[in-house]
């Protein structure tokens, strides 16, 4: 008996426990359940799709760090949230913006949403960051939010298609660089005084206008004028020695004039407390002038006391620091946007040493160098290739013979006789230059005489010869043409498409030479490879003459 009492109390135990674990099997598969089907306290916010027609950005004004925009802005939800009711982030003078709805209530279209918009036109902020200036960029932003509807309510996103700008836009003295647009959270990490008030978070859309400054209005408008001051104070090391009320009047006359070219550009900017670039080039044009200056000064003093024999010498040293300069000069026109910078050794004021200067210089920039050598030299043409010129463009030839001993100095045996010693090259181009430089040095004999005219077609017969390269003031000197480096001539307008047919025949470049920009562009146009445009001393002359004009007004 008592064995049986034992065995049910354990089967009741057993039953009671097995209840007990089914219910909480149960619990837990309706828990399970609940957290899995989606609560209908949990919120959704309302999507809106935001996007903008940009029609105009004028009286961009930098000392007021804010600008004019005027703009088609439009919105299309579903939902029972209008989301019209918008607050410009960064709006100034909210008094004179105007606002005129496309329907008086929203509009609903035939896929369920409601759609409405407006054209906005107001004033808007901008900090202007100027460290750069003038290569500054900047964003342009026009930021909304509806104060009225948190996150967790209402939340604008790009309408990504539909986001234009007017299709001849412009900005005048501004690139454009393209627009986006973005949408992101706003958190105001405040009560506003209200001690019970949690920090609010807000959906705000942005759309960003991308600008910055053309190149032309560095190389142009500032720095040209800057460098027509510095040569004409380095002409001060180009007088004879004992002159020195002349040789210290130009770094005088040059210092002033960097002042007032500094305050006439400074005159437009807001007081940022900082140097901007332009400052910093300035400074060291500051310096430049005063070594000058000071140059100028040691020289009379010694030459007083060491006599006239001495003249001679300090000229030369003079002069050849003042040739030291142009590898300034040619850094600065390798970083304006040219493909490539020639380096003239045949009408050009320097020596070897100047070009070898002005070749370290645009070596630190993407452009090409090039050197136009001063007449068909094998010690010239070697030595020039050697610091690390990219190509070379030989005047003076008309015969085939002549071409064949200009490319062998330009290319190794087999190809040619050029002597081993790439001492700066093989830095520049790696390792592998001898190797490789066969194929990827330049040689372009020029095309400057009728008797190279007529032999042209046998120029490009030479192996080793990259191209051909015209030369069109001498040549039309040399044909008798009573117009000057006129491609527009009959004559030689054939000449230009001999050469052009050739080359392309012959897969060769087709080169040419114009101090004109409306030819620059015609020539381009008409299929040439490379259009060699202009000339720094032509650039600086250009812009001197220009910035007199504006001064005088």
């Amino acid at each position: 008996m008592a064995g049986g009492a034992s065995i049910y109390s354990v089967l009741q135990t057993c039953s009671v426990g097995r209840r007990a674990f089914l219910f909480l099997l149960f619990l837990h598969g309706v828990l399970l359940l609940q957290a899995n089907t989606p609560s209908q306290d949990i919120p959704h916010p309302q999507k809106v799709y935001t996007g903008i027609y940009l029609m105009n950005v004028y009286d961009l004004n930098i000392n007021a760090y804010s600008y004019y925009a005027d703009f088609y802005l439009w919105f299309r939800w579903k939902g029972d949230i209008n989301p019209e009711n918008i607050e410009f982030v960064n709006a100034v003078e909210k008094w004179g913006f105007t606002k005129e709805l496309f329907y008086e209530e929203p509009k609903e279209l035939d896929n369920g949403y409601f759609y409405n918009g407006m054209r906005i036109e107001g004033r808007f902020y901008h900090s202007f960051q100027l460290a750069h200036f003038p290569l500054d960029k900047h964003t342009l932003e026009i930021r909304i939010e509806n104060v009225d509807y948190p996150v967790d309510s209402l939340v604008y996103l790009p309408d990504t298609g539909r986001y234009l700008i007017r299709e001849d836009f412009s900005i005048p003295g501004w690139s454009i660089d393209g627009a986006k647009m973005s949408s992101h959270h706003n958190a105001y990490r405040t009560d506003f005084g209200e001690p019970n008030r949690s920090a609010t978070v807000f959906s705000n859309f942005t759309f960003l206008l991308n600008i910055n400054r053309p190149r032309s209005y560095f190389t142009l408008k500032l720095m040209l004028p800057l460098l027509v001051v510095i040569l004409a104070s380095l002409g001060g090391l180009f007088i004879f020695p004992p002159y020195i009320d002349a040789r210290i009047s130009l770094p005088i006359g040059g210092l002033l004039s960097c002042v007032f070219l500094q305050q006439s550009y400074g005159s437009a900017l807001p007081d940022v407390g900082y140097m901007v670039l332009m400052d910093k080039i300035y400074l060291v044009s500051y310096l430049l002038v005063a070594a000058i200056m000071l140059r100028v000064i040691l020289v009379s003093n010694s030459l007083t006391r060491l006599g006239e024999s001495h003249y001679p010498q300090v000229y030369l040293k003079d002069r050849r620091l003042a040739g030291l300069f142009f590898f300034w000069t040619a850094e600065i026109m390798a970083r304006s946007g040219f493909d490539s910078v020639t380096i003239d050794m045949q009408h050009g004021l320097m020596d070897f040493q100047g070009a070898f200067a002005m070749l370290q210089a645009i070596s630190g920039t993407p452009a090409k160098a090039f050197v136009r050598l001063p007449w068909n030299d094998p010690a010239v043409i070697m030595h020039v290739l050697d610091a690390g010129a990219s190509g070379v463009i030989c005047p003076g030839l008309n015969t085939r013979q002549e071409v064949e001993a200009f490319v062998g100095a330009c290319r190794y045996p087999p190809l040619g006789y050029r002597s081993y010693g790439p001492i700066r090259a093989s830095l520049v181009f790696g390792p592998d230059y001898v190797r490789e430089s066969n194929d990827k040095i330049l040689a372009l004999p020029m095309i400057e005489t009728a008797q190279a005219a007529e032999n042209l077609e046998s120029f490009l017969d030479v192996p080793g010869v990259s191209g051909l390269f015209i030369g069109p003031y001498d040549l039309s000197v040399s044909m008798g043409l009573s117009r000057l480096g006129d491609i527009h001539d009959p004559e030689m307008l054939k000449v230009i498409h001999r050469v052009l047919h050739a080359c392309q025949k012959t897969n060769k470049l087709a080169v040419i030479f114009s101090a004109n920009l409306l030819y620059a562009r015609e020539l381009a146009a008409m299929g040439f490879d490379i259009v060699c445009y202009a000339s720094d001393s032509a650039l600086l002359q250009e812009a001197a003459r220009q910035s007199g004009i504006e001064v005088r007004g």
